[in-house]
């Protein structure tokens, strides 16, 4: 009988030959982070370390005022948006997850709940870097179940309640926090396992709590401030590298600096966001080649790159964190790429990867997302 030999991502045979293609400096790096991996796994568990009394809502500037100045047809889908995240649909990659009863949005198992088989990732028994979620056996895509917990959802419910004052959409978000902060202690769990999913979920926080913070229970803001807190240290801790580069750092450094910016107070948050934000000026011109081609070739992951980017240039002017103009021109060069490959209808070709991720968002499909 032949013996199985499996060469997929996180096999042996993967790793093996991962390990050939590194360089030293990137070997080195790996050794380091392993150890801190092994040291976190006994020392950093439990929201206790990261508590925060405060009830002061964490600000991103300018946030507000954008969406109050939302046009007519934005609102009717923002409203559209906000009543399928009420009625407990949720729909993403291409699958829609099982209704869930409005009177209970957020049971404890939705966060760690697979879809496709129904079945659920491992939570807050397992330290999140033991999780093998690439050859997790008999459960669907892992990038499934790090979708919903990004807390995207959220962001059209936080517009709705200022916009509207609408007290419905301001208790799901109640409800969501709640149930996410009990679920998801640090660092256990599936939703921990990736940086770029944690900066994403960091920002959806943020923008809850820039737009409808001031109808937040004191009880809520706390936990936000608490899982930012948490965010923010695992960011920093466990960076993006070498082969694990190019957008996933863009989307961490872009997390770590606008916490630091929304929460000005937290130690060392000026010089965290001094610091992140050198990074996101350095990968601005890495990440967009001097032609605006992307480097990793693909025009969605490009945009999305470009998303987060533009987001941080956006909050960073408003807070007195100004961009380089380098970086804005290199924007533009993307800009006439984007202009050159789009068709009259503007969609781009399907050149490369596409995951679909977003990072401001209503949900459901954005054909025109480069283009936008």
């Amino acid at each position: 009988m032949k013996r199985a030999v499996t060469t997929g991502p996180g096999s042996l045979g993967w790793y093996v030959r991962r390990l050939r293609n590194m360089p030293l400096r990137e070997v080195a790096f790996r050794v380091s982070e392993h150890a801190r991996k092994a040291y976190s796994r006994r020392n950093h568990r439990g929201w206790e370390r990261f508590a925060d009394s405060a009830a002061r809502p964490p600000m991103l500037p300018g946030i507000r005022e954008a969406v109050a100045a939302t046009p007519v047809e934005a609102r009717q889908a923002i409203d559209a948006a906000a009543a399928d995240v009420l009625a407990g649909r949720f729909k993403a990659l291409g699958v829609a997850w099982p209704q869930r009863s409005p009177e209970a949005l957020f049971p404890a198992g939705i966060w760690r709940l697979d879809p496709t088989t129904g079945g659920l990732w491992p939570g807050s028994e397992a330290y999140t870097f033991d999780i093998a979620y690439r050859r997790q056996q008999g459960l669907g895509d892992v990038k499934q179940v790090w979708e919903f917990n990004r807390l995207q959802f959220l962001q059209p419910l936080a517009a709705k309640a200022m916009l509207d004052d609408y007290a419905a959409a301001t208790a799901a978000i109640e409800d969501a926090i709640a149930s996410w902060y009990d679920a998801n202690p640090p660092f256990m769990g599936i939703a921990w396992s990736s940086g770029i999913e944690l900066a994403l979920r960091s920002i959806s926080l943020l923008v809850v709590a820039s737009l409808c913070g001031d109808r937040l229970k004191p009880e809520t803001l706390t936990r936000i401030r608490t899982m930012l807190k948490a965010h923010a240290f695992w960011l920093a801790r466990f960076p993006s590298r070498f082969s694990s580069a190019n957008n996933h750092l863009i989307a961490e450094v872009a997390g770590e600096f606008l916490i630091a910016v929304a929460m000005p107070e937290l130690f060392g948050a000026p010089a965290t966001a001094n610091r992140a934000q050198a990074v996101l000026a350095r990968e601005a011109l890495l990440q967009i080649l001097p032609d605006g081609v992307p480097a990793e070739q693909s025009p969605t992951y490009g945009a999305f790159s470009v998303e987060f980017l533009l987001l941080c240039i956006a909050v960073g002017r408003t807070a007195g964190h100004p961009f380089p103009t380098k970086v804005e021109d290199r924007l533009d060069r993307f800009v006439d790429f984007v202009t050159w490959i789009a068709g009259a209808d503007g969609a781009v070709p399907a050149i490369g990867d596409d995951d679909e991720g977003r990072v401001l968002t209503l949900g459901g499909d954005e054909p025109r997302y480069v283009a936008s």
